[in-house]
């Protein structure tokens, strides 16, 4: 019996670079593409992405690591193999507060919710509005921008946003960004 297909191999590898950092445009674009369930799976895998990168910029032996013992200590069945072993890791190691490991912690728990389900996922659905409602405001920096299912979503993928920038460049100037990318488009920022 051989091995995986080339084409295979070369997917896996194409989609599991771990170092790529999408543009902020190919970011908001593939959120505001597709239905909601693919919008918050999207929301979840790219901050999942942040909180690796972090993880890889702050731990000194993944600093330096391989490809391969990155895999490995990412791995599901690795150290730092689940979403939630992340979250929790930056927390221990003072590189995110309390209030941003709960928004992780909030946003692994929709992702795994309308991944697992066969029911459609739509912003309509009071349980979905529930848990999306304890990202934003007062938690998050984000009001509900509009008490509509588009309303939930383009909130979600707002606070979404700055969680991932947050990672990214710290909460301060995530904020800054924010409020400076409103200023640009001549709108009042939000907060």
């Amino acid at each position: 019996m051989g091995g995986e297909p080339g084409s295979i191999v070369a997917l896996r590898r194409y989609y599991s670079d771990r170092l790529h950092e999408p543009t902020e445009a190919d970011f908001l674009a593939e959120l505001m593409e597709g239905n909601d369930r693919s919008a918050i799976i999207t929301m979840c895998s790219l901050v999942d992405g942040a909180v690796e990168s972090k993880l890889l910029q702050n731990l000194p032996a993944l600093k330096t690591a391989t490809e391969s013992e990155i895999n490995r200590a990412l791995d599901h069945s690795g150290p730092l193999g689940t979403f939630s072993a992340r979250i929790n890791m930056l927390y221990y190691l003072g590189l995110i507060d309390k209030t941003l490991q709960n928004q992780l912690h909030d946003l692994r728990a929709l992702r795994n919710a309308v991944a697992h389900t066969k029911r459609r996922v739509t912003f309509s659905d009071s349980p979905l509005q529930n848990v999306a409602l304890r990202l934003f405001s007062p938690t998050g920096k984000f009001p509900l921008l509009e008490d509509t299912p588009h309303g939930y979503r383009v909130t979600l993928i707002a606070e979404g946003d700055l969680i991932y920038n947050s990672l990214a460049f710290g909460r301060d100037e995530a904020i800054q960004m924010v409020h400076d990318n409103f200023i640009k488009q001549g709108k009042t920022p939000p907060f």
